[in-house]
């Protein structure tokens, strides 16, 4: 049986209680985020995005070691956030980076470690083998 090895950290962030105007704003917010990646290190490879109707966007950012997003929902006043960083680079200093800029009322986050093998029984089955 193969050694599991971390191959970085999947980090995710409900921000609720965020301003309206921060969440109508895709190109604030995305250079809130990107800003955060850049001094945080991580090597910014595109950006792209899509307005919805309503005032809700998405922003999604490829980086040399995986990516990241936004998913905003002015109505409900709710961001989503997800990093997933292979290798060292830290997920959480830019989380607390977002926090800083948004004010949020809450953040509840989640983080997992993603591996090459799996972590059978924590958060995925075995593919069966056809």
């Amino acid at each position: 049986m193969a050694t599991s090895k971390k191959i970085g950290t999947h980090l995710m962030a409900d921000f609720d209680g965020v301003r309206v105007e921060f969440l109508s704003d895709r190109s604030r917010l995305t250079s809130i985020l990107v800003g955060a990646l850049e001094t945080e290190g991580f090597q910014i490879l595109q950006v792209t995005g899509h307005d919805f109707p309503g005032g809700g966007f998405t922003s999604l950012v490829l980086l040399a070691e995986s990516h990241a997003s936004l998913h905003s929902y002015p109505e409900r006043q709710y961001l989503a956030f997800d990093l997933f960083s292979c290798g060292a680079k830290d997920p959480e200093v830019v989380l607390d980076s977002l926090r800083q800029a948004l004010g949020p009322v809450t953040v509840r986050q989640t983080s997992w470690p993603r591996h090459s093998q799996g972590q059978p029984g924590i958060y995925s089955r075995q593919a069966k083998k056809h």
